[in-house]
């Protein structure tokens, strides 16, 4: 059976909820606990253990990646600690219940005072693994190769690499050595929100076309993302409503744009009250799933799936109830599903200089596939966008 390692940094996640004490029943006393409202805590693996238990969902395969004892027990000088207040939302603007946990506001990190904390080993690791996953988080795991997967290391061996990273972007030892020994098969995946923050200049919420145009002039002209258009396979992520497939041909560069027609970036979450955090490793989860099943020729498609599991992950938050708050699981991926919006794609032209990185020409509608006009046009009179 084949099986996949993931392996990069940890962390574990804190969801916090307020609670209010019921009354208390007729001839007892109230314990002083029961006397004002509360705040229910709730520890879950995050990171790149979250990232595993979801590919493990998504796929038949074995699984191999760090293991934790209690997560309640461990303090974050070892192991940074997330926090998110979480509260109960309307499931959309349009249908009131059920009533969905979701993030209400961020509450940052706690780690070590000093340093980084000591990245974890991957537990029965196995240097002839079919296809490895990188969590890099840069939290101390890419500067780390005693903890690196032992497929990485294996001469001759070619694992299928999907590397999900986060800023600073193409650098730092672990970059350098997966870059050198498998770039013919890795699969690179960033968000386009680390590339602005890097102060890569690209749109946001005008237009897909011009989003589109940005990036790619920007990739062809920007010295600094040189390292990422070297890659076989690039994909940024655009919140959860699109992504860009670059891959290098015999002919040079193509890229692929995947979106929904019906919003604009970010306009899907506009339904959804609350915010999720885990988009990406849903992403990252459902497109390795794609690539397990069908190989590297299959990204398009795991780039659909990626997008899909994200929204899903949004739709569903935590769950409804308090005592059994978690991510979603298996409900994350499958086939689309009748609250899926049809997703549409179109080849990115080529920027020619001296053409501005918007040119008037191109309209993705004369382009687009993957979903009829009818349907486009549909679902822009239903989103009212």
């Amino acid at each position: 059976m084949p099986f996949i390692v993931v392996a990069g940094d940890v962390i574990i996640d804190w969801m916090q909820a307020a609670v209010s004490r019921g009354s208390v029943p007729e001839g007892q006393l109230p314990t002083n606990g029961r006397l004002s409202s509360g705040t229910r805590m709730c520890a879950r693996p995050g990171g790149a253990m979250l990232l595993a238990r979801w590919i493990g969902l998504a796929t038949a395969a074995t699984v191999r990646s760090h293991s934790l004892g209690a997560l309640e027990n461990i303090p974050p000088s070892e192991i940074i600690h997330s926090i998110v207040e979480i509260e109960r939302f309307s499931f959309s603007r349009s249908a009131k219940e059920p009533k969905v946990y979701r993030v209400k506001r961020p509450g940052g990190y706690d780690g070590p005072s000093i340093g980084t904390p000591k990245p974890l080993p991957v537990a029965d690791d196995d240097a002839k693994a079919d296809l490895v996953v990188l969590d890099d988080a840069c939290n101390g795991f890419r500067d780390t190769p005693a903890v690196w997967p032992a497929a990485l290391r294996n001469p001759g061996h070619l694992p299928i690499v999907v590397y999900k990273m986060s800023r600073p972007l193409a650098t730092g030892p672990l970059w350098d050595a997966v870059r050198k020994a498998h770039a013919a098969r890795m699969v690179l995946v960033v968000s386009a929100d680390d590339l602005r923050t890097e102060g890569v200049q690209i749109s946001r919420r005008l237009s897909w076309e011009r989003t589109a145009k940005d990036f790619v002039w920007q990739l062809a002209s920007n010295p600094s993302l040189i390292p990422l258009a070297n890659c076989s396979n690039l994909v940024v992520r655009f919140g959860i409503d699109g992504a860009i497939h670059v891959r290098r041909t015999e002919s040079g560069v193509e890229a692929r744009l995947y979106f929904d027609p019906a919003v604009a970036e970010d306009g899907y979450r506009d339904e959804y009250p609350g915010e999720m955090v885990g988009y990406n490793s849903a992403f990252v989860a459902a497109l390795t799933a794609r690539l397990m099943k069908d190989g590297l020729t299959a990204i398009g498609e795991g780039v659909r799936d990626g997008i899909r599991a994200s929204r899903r992950l949004l739709r569903d938050g935590f769950g409804s109830q308090m005592d059994r708050l978690d991510y979603p699981g298996e409900a994350l991926f499958g086939t689309p599903q009748r609250p899926d919006p049809s997703l549409a794609d179109v080849l990115i032209p080529r920027p020619v200089a001296p053409e501005p990185a918007d040119p008037s020409f191109w309209c993705i509608l004369q382009q687009v596939r993957g979903a009829r006009l009818e349907d486009i046009a549909y679902d822009v009179v239903g989103h009212g966008d």
